[in-house]
This record gives structure tokens, sequence and C-alpha cells, in this order.
């Protein structure tokens, strides 16, 4: 039997020598229950208090908009029918008349617009943009193949181009 005392070669290392405090532990394990239950009845409370009552107009709309519980109401075909209608119906007698909109802009049947363009014509900006497509293209611009590496730097300047910044 060994009689000399021997020290732990973990307390070296840095780690603790004696045991867990099981009673601190569990007061504070308790106290976070307690104090979760605590709140969740308070909260539980509070909402109780604060929640409006619905008024007798809240009840009357309840009744009068919302069929029963378990059978929802849904929308035939032929109400859905008639609502599309009365909405194509609305657009078509906007589109056809003359008018001024809430925001003050005025606005004319889409056929007397169409007229006017075509007898004024479309007034050219002056300015051409040259389309880059793979269908589109000159001889010296022409797009790279899928999976082909694309070039770093365009032979020939294209009209318009932003100038690289140097």
């Amino acid at each position: 039997m060994h009689t000399e005392k021997r020290e732990d070669p973990l307390t070296d290392l840095g780690y603790e020598t004696r045991d867990v405090n099981y009673g601190a532990l569990n007061k504070a394990v308790i106290g976070f229950f307690v104090f979760t239950s605590f709140s969740a009845v308070l909260g539980w409370i509070f909402f109780r208090v604060m929640r409006p009552s619905p008024t007798r107009a809240d009840m009357t709309i309840k009744a009068n908009n919302l069929p029963n519980d378990p059978f929802p109401r849904l929308q035939t075909n032929t109400t859905a029918r008639v609502d599309l209608m009365e909405l194509r119906q609305r657009e078509d007698t906007t589109l056809s008349t003359k008018g001024q909109n809430p925001d003050g802009s005025l606005h004319i049947p889409i056929d007397s617009a169409i007229n006017l363009v075509v007898s004024r014509g479309i007034k050219p900006t002056g300015k051409s943009v040259p389309a880059i497509s793979k269908g589109n293209t000159t001889d010296e611009r022409k797009m790279p193949e899928p999976g082909a590496p694309v070039p770093k730097k365009p032979t020939t300047p294209v009209a318009g181009a932003n100038k690289p910044k140097t």
C-alpha cells in the first residue's frame, strides 16, 4: 500500500480536480424552470387581459360574410366567369372612352392613340445601338461558341460602347 502523497498529473495541465457542485446546479435548473413557468403564466394572463373584445359590428360582419366553420365558401365556375366578364367590361369601357383619371392624367381610346401615332410617326432619337447576338453580328465581331474562352478585349471598337477605365 502506498503511503506517500501523489500529485494528480491533470492538475499540471490545468484541469480541475474537484467534483461538480450538484447542489448549485440543481438550484440553477429549478430556478430556470420556475422562472420559465412564471413567465408563461404571466404572458398568458397579460394577453387574456389585453385582448380587445369584439364589438357588435364585428359580430354582424362575421355573421353576414363568412359561412359556417366546416364549409368554406368557394367560387363556382359560373361566378368566376361572371366576375371575369364584369372586369373585362370595366376595362373595355375605360380603354374605349375619353376621360380623366383620378390622378389628373387624361386618357384616350386605344384605337385613337394608335391612329395618332401612325399619323404623326415616332421621332427618331438619333442613337443607334448595334445588336450583339449570335444571329445578328458582323464577321469581325462573332460571339464565341458555348464553352469557348471569351476574348478579353474586342478587336474593333463598338459604336456607343464605354471606353475601358485606365
